[in-house]
């Protein structure tokens, strides 16, 4: 029966593989720290979400109470109506006309703020994708140590301010109240056609320029516009009820900006809806 061998462990041997197990412990935190840094809108998600849903919270409370508010001076209005002459509740009506301009504005932040929180955890989704796709072809095709895939570009988050022209118009009354000059009324159209009347001019659509790429959008994500992508930017409304597109980026339209005051805007489309309908 031969005799068993004791092996005995220098010291040496310990201190290398402690090393050894040091080094992969730092060269992993580096790894860690590097993949932070490329996505540290990711990592900052769970603070910055929050605050966009705090703020949210916020304007759903200011909006219930100025709706309510609204609704109080309304019943007031109709009540001092039935009793007093017309005149004396002009600064009842511009009173209702500044609650309800307030009240239409706390809306749409709502509606903006929740949208920028979809958007920002939208392109957090995208970015973590991208990084997972990523990774699978550094294991698949492998990679020399020490080097990365360069990041992936993403479009700048761009809160959309919606320009949404009201599509009511004010009573004379309330008008006249607010400062405002009547409206002179259209002649009425005469009845019958004259003949050698003029055909209906041809409405040709303004040439349009070509929208941002925007990569990777979410498929479920409802499309706006005549490129047909999703909300981004400022954006602008239809002012007919029956518009399949409703809104439009204000970049792919002919204007600069969003019509000032009360004056209504119509798409090429339903603009020449109009004039066939006319025609």
């Amino acid at each position: 029966m031969g005799k068993r061998r004791r092996v005995e462990v220098s010291p040496e041997d310990t201190i290398v593989e402690d090393t050894t197990e040091q080094d992969l412990l730092d060269k992993e935190n580096d790894i860690w720290l590097a993949f932070k840094d490329e996505h540290v809108e990711v990592f900052d998600l769970q603070s910055s979400l929050p605050r966009k849903y705090g703020l949210v919270r916020e304007l759903a409370v200011q909006d219930e109470e100025q709706g309510e508010t609204l609704l109080t001076s309304l019943m007031k209005y109709i009540e001092l109506r039935r009793t007093e002459p017309s005149h004396t509740c002009r600064d009842g009506l511009a009173q209702i006309a500044q609650l309800a301009e307030t009240w239409i504005h706390t809306r749409e932040e709502k509606v903006n703020q929740t949208r920028a929180a979809f958007e920002l955890v939208e392109r957090c989704v995208r970015l973590i994708d991208h990084a997972i796709t990523e990774q699978d072809h550094a294991i698949k095709l492998g990679t020399r140590p020490g080097t990365h895939f360069a990041p992936p570009l993403q479009p700048e988050l761009v809160i959309p301010r919606w320009a949404k022209p009201p599509r009511v118009s004010l009573s004379p009354d309330l008008d006249e109240a607010l400062g405002g000059t009547p409206q002179p009324l259209e002649p009425a159209r005469k009845k019958g056609r004259k003949r050698g009347r003029k055909k209906a001019e041809s409405f040709s659509p303004q040439p349009r320029p070509d929208p941002p790429y925007i990569p990777n959008p979410d498929p479920n994500e409802k499309r706006y516009c005549y490129c047909d992508q999703v909300s981004f930017g400022e954006m602008i409304a239809c002012d007919d009820a029956r518009c399949q597109r409703e809104w439009f980026h204000l970049s792919c339209t002919s204007l600069k900006a969003p019509p000032e005051g009360r004056k209504k805007w119509f798409c090429d489309e339903c603009m020449l809806r109009k004039k066939q309908r006319k025609g």
